[in-house]
């Protein structure tokens, strides 16, 4: 007799419909095992800030007290900057210089002027052309970086109760500004200036570091800036570090807050995660009983095919094989299935964590192809043993 003849003798007696609902089960419990070891394993990497996001920013004060509004100063010390960078989330941080002399913006075309204020940071932490935001000594035009948010301020609120016209980027880069600098007994000096980008990342109205060096040097009332920054701009080697958020609030540092991921959302991302773990294991383990009772179901109902093969000669390691080659290409055609599943499924949250601001790589980590492995491996074992066991029983 063929091996073909006595495997469709030994399975003529399978019931589909269970098999069927043993293999969903199993289709549907891997699937969500592997899904949320790899979202687990995502999350891992984004705490530990091994994604690709970009660079992160985020802007840090001293609080505001009732000690400041008396007069008492409240800025970052040496001490303060050297700690920032001796944190491993953070990469490097660069004060905020004000300007120490007075500021007045001029403008023929609209016919107003207003105060101004300055401030400067270094250069590679602007989010423009470095090309066109550069200044040097006897430069007669001086280009500035305006905060978006302040561009949206003026059209949408002090335009309108002003009587002048809003401005669209493209257009306010157009128009001449006279900067009217004064301070240091009554020194004064007129520059041009130029709006040359807008910001999404500084909320501040930004001038070149050697411009405010410069103006500093040469008309600062030497006095208002003496004590050190009051702000700090901090780029983030990790901006997800759980620890971060601890270190700020005993530093006592303000951050601005809605950036980054928070404690509570972390907290919910695990708590999905491993709710999400636990159903597909439940639903993976409740598959392979059905899977084990429906070989024993099979072994039962073909009980005396089975004892006609042992008595004619054919040993029970040959039974048991065919029996166990059947299920482990079912089972890992239903693997096989999950794996692609997820394949798809990660292709979607991919998407989803790129629009949140992080990129994550497009494989699956080495972690879950181990696991696929050992669920494949664990489970052809465990049958193995159950479908030996039923056939020796009937030798």
């Amino acid at each position: 007799m063929s091996r073909y003849s006595i495997n469709t003798l030994l399975l003529r007696a399978q019931n589909k419909w269970q098999l069927l609902t043993a293999v969903g089960g199993t289709l549907l419990g891997v699937t969500l095992l592997l899904f949320s070891l790899q979202t687990w394993l995502d999350y891992r990497s984004i705490l530990r800030g091994d994604s690709e996001q970009g660079e992160y920013y985020v802007l840090l004060q001293k609080p505001v007290t009732i000690f400041n509004t008396l007069g008492i100063k409240n800025y970052f010390t040496e001490r303060d900057l050297d700690t920032l960078r001796a944190q491993p989330y953070i990469a490097e941080v660069s004060p905020f210089v004000s300007n120490d002399f007075g500021v007045q913006l001029v403008s023929q075309q609209l016919g107003f002027r207003t105060e101004l204020f300055f401030e400067a940071v270094a250069d590679e932490f602007v989010d423009v052309d470095g090309n066109t935001f550069s200044w040097q000594v006897g430069q007669k035009e001086v280009p500035i970086v305006l905060s978006r948010d302040y561009l949206a301020l003026y059209n949408f609120g002090f335009a309108p109760s002003q009587g002048l016209p809003p401005f669209t980027p493209g257009t306010i880069s157009r128009v001449e500004f006279s900067l009217v600098i004064r301070g240091n007994n009554g020194r004064r000096r007129t520059l041009d200036g130029r709006i040359v980008g807008f910001s999404d990342r500084i909320n501040s109205i930004l001038v070149p570091m050697e411009f405010m060096q410069w103006a500093n040097q040469t008309f600062g009332e030497r006095g208002k800036t003496i004590g050190g920054p009051s702000r700090v701009l901090a780029r983030l080697a990790n901006p997800y570090a759980p620890e971060m958020e601890d270190f700020l609030l005993d530093a006592g540092f303000v951050v601005n807050k809605g950036q980054g991921l928070s404690s509570q959302l972390a907290a919910l991302l695990q708590r999905i995660v491993s709710l999400t773990a636990l159903i597909g294991f439940v639903i993976f383990v409740l598959s392979g009983f059905v899977f084990v009772l429906n070989y024993q179901l099979l072994i039962s109902r073909a009980s005396g095919d089975i004892r006609r093969l042992l008595q004619i000669g054919y040993p029970q390691r040959q039974v048991s094989q065919l029996l166990l080659r059947n299920m482990a290409i079912i089972f890992g055609v239903t693997a096989t299935v999950a794996l692609l599943l997820l394949l798809l499924t990660r292709s979607f949250a991919i998407d989803w964590f790129l629009r949140q601001g992080f990129a994550l790589s497009g494989n699956l980590h080495w972690g879950v192809w181990l696991a696929w492995v050992l669920l494949i491996a664990g489970f052809v074992l465990i049958n193995r043993w159950v479908i030996q066991r039923e056939v020796k029983a009937l030798g």
